[in-house]
């Protein structure tokens, strides 16, 4: 599998663009094999102002490795700094950003390695942020990695909710600094069982799948936390998280949880960018119908390349900055969604008007496997 990532690699170092929505040579066919029209399901969107000018609603940034060439957001203008003190233990200071004195904290491995976010708070009128990541066989890694912060300071176009889970075995009513919703109400947990929970936030969601949702495991130690399902009902979003060992065995433990509509996961209005949930893994290429794109006419497509279940991501007519040195060239984040325990990551990205992003999904064998994703893009 590694040999096969290595060479995906190879080939997306060029342009990642040629293979738009064209299915690859040999692919089986089927409604959706070969080049699809791009009609547009109805989905949610709403165009920024062209000025993207728009006050913060939130202290935020990002940061993503990116395997050396990746980018750094922060909304007090100043720098993200990394360093490490041992192998697969990884420290950022998001300079500037100490009023975060609570908020969210998302991450995403980008390689075949596991992150958890293993903790965050104010230093010195700084944010830090400590992140872990380990193999698959549950031993300290290093690797490449994604991460989003926020705290919002008005509430933000759309909706937002978050949570960090903090008791690992129990139902209760969320409060505090490190959970929000943006409609006011108090979001709650379910523990259903070992290694499975239900978020409720009420007011923020619609009927249906709508939105996007993104999971991270939290505290030391291997093993991750994904999406198994989420949907409105008529009383608020219910979210359904399952949380596994390094082995893959159902794991009590502590995990945050992100959902945005009509928004990034940061909940930052000043942000151009895209989610969408790839639903269709046996499709060699389609739309999402569960989608949202900061300008009208964007696009968010998926087309499998070289391996079956190897997917390009393209966020077509989205509109990167890639000449914008704070976060130009964007930050992706993707969170499984299945019932056993998959890995999916961004393995590769390209920025400009169109941004694309190469995600694989592993099972615990470190195989490619089938599965449905939530994957989230944004840029300053």
């Amino acid at each position: 599998m590694k040999r096969g990532i290595t060479r995906l690699l190879s080939f997306a170092a060029g342009p990642l663009c040629v293979l738009a929505l064209a299915a690859p040579a040999g692919a089986a066919s089927g409604p959706s094999a070969g080049p699809i029209k791009p009609t547009r399901p109805a989905w949610d969107t709403w165009t920024a102002p062209a000025t993207h000018k728009l006050p913060p609603s939130a202290l935020a940034g990002f940061f993503n490795s990116n395997g050396g060439t990746g980018s750094s957001y922060n909304s007090s203008g100043g720098s993200v700094v990394w360093s490490s003190s041992g192998v697969g233990l990884n420290h950022l200071v998001f300079t500037g950003l100490g009023g975060i004195t609570g908020g969210n904290v998302e991450v995403s491995s980008e390689s075949e390695d596991t992150c958890t976010v293993d903790g965050w708070g104010p230093s010195s009128g700084n944010l830090t942020v400590d992140v872990y990541c380990y193999s698959y066989a549950g031993v300290l890694q290093n690797a490449d990695f994604s991460v989003t912060v926020t705290q919002p300071t008005s509430p933000p176009h759309g909706a937002l909710a978050y949570d960090w889970i903090a008791s690992k075995a129990k139902s209760y009513s969320l409060s505090g600094q490190y959970q929000y919703n943006s409609a006011n109400h108090a979001n709650s947990v379910t523990h259903l069982g070992i290694g499975q929970y239900k978020i409720n936030m009420p007011g923020v969601g619609t009927l249906g799948t709508s939105g996007t949702v993104k999971v991270s495991a939290y505290n030391s130690g291997a093993g991750d936390c994904q999406l198994k399902s989420w949907g409105g009902t008529s009383t608020g979003e219910a979210i359904f998280v399952n949380c596994y060992s390094a082995t893959g065995t159902p794991q009590n433990r502590q995990f945050v949880v992100s959902y945005a509509r009509g928004n990034n996961v940061m909940g930052q209005d000043s942000l151009t960018d895209a989610n969408a949930l790839a639903d269709q893994p046996t499709n060699s290429a389609y739309i999402p119908h569960t989608q949202f794109d900061s300008h009208a006419g964007a696009t968010v497509s998926m087309s499998q390349f070289e391996e079956p279940h190897v997917w390009l991501v393209i966020f077509a007519a989205v509109g990167g900055h890639p000449s914008n040195t704070n976060g130009g060239a964007g930050n992706v984040q993707v969170t499984p969604q299945n019932g056993s325990y998959t890995h999916c990551f961004m393995f590769e990205s390209s920025s400009g008007f169109s941004p694309e992003a190469a995600v694989a999904c592993l099972n615990n064998s470190g195989h490619i496997v089938s599965s449905k994703y939530t994957v989230q893009w944004a840029v300053s």
